[in-house]
């Protein structure tokens, strides 16, 4: 997918991870939340921030639980403790070890990303980390959405003291996807 056939809805920058959680909240109101049923593609370097964003979604949600990388599992489930059709669950995914497209058959991932839930259910939002190793697995018949975080270069000069690796400045454009 690139750049050239997908229409860009955001761009940002976020200094900090506050600022990170504040354009996740805004991505997902904006964009994200009008879908019953869509995707999340992160794109990013290892230490992007892909994760990050992630958790910053849970508070907008309404999900309490601490999000955190699913590489070791693939997937993390946060069910909304209300279970009404205007909640949201999250699907957290992590295909960095996957090897082989074809493995998602046998884990009914593009099942569950192709699926709508039901009307008396939560909305479901797939945040889907390492996309890229799904190949053509991706639907292309629900809404989805591509989100890239690149780390920029430090300002030239002195770092601040306070200033954590973590605390990178990082770009974050939103495509919607044909």
């Amino acid at each position: 997918m690139s750049d050239s056939l997908d229409a860009r809805v955001f761009e940002t920058i976020a200094a900090d991870l506050p600022a990170t959680d504040r354009a996740s909240a805004q991505i997902y109101r904006e964009f994200l939340a009008p879908h019953r049923n869509c995707l999340l593609l992160l794109e990013g370097e290892l230490g992007a921030g892909k994760t990050a964003f992630v958790h910053g979604l849970g508070p907008t949600l309404g999900i309490d639980a601490n999000i955190n990388s699913p590489t070791f599992n693939l997937l993390n489930v946060y069910e909304n403790p209300r279970r009404a059709p205007e909640a949201r669950d999250l699907y957290h995914y992590d295909l960095y070890r996957l090897m082989d497209p074809g493995e998602l058959d046998d884990l009914d991932f593009v099942e569950r990303w192709s699926e709508s839930p039901a009307d008396d259910q939560p909305a479901r939002l797939h945040a889907i980390e390492w996309w890229q190793r799904a190949g053509d697995q991706i639907p292309r018949g629900v809404p989805r959405f591509r989100l890239t975080l690149d780390i920029l270069e430090p300002e030239p000069g002195p770092a601040p003291e306070d200033l954590q690796e973590s605390q990178e400045p990082r770009r974050l454009r939103l495509y919607r996807l044909p």
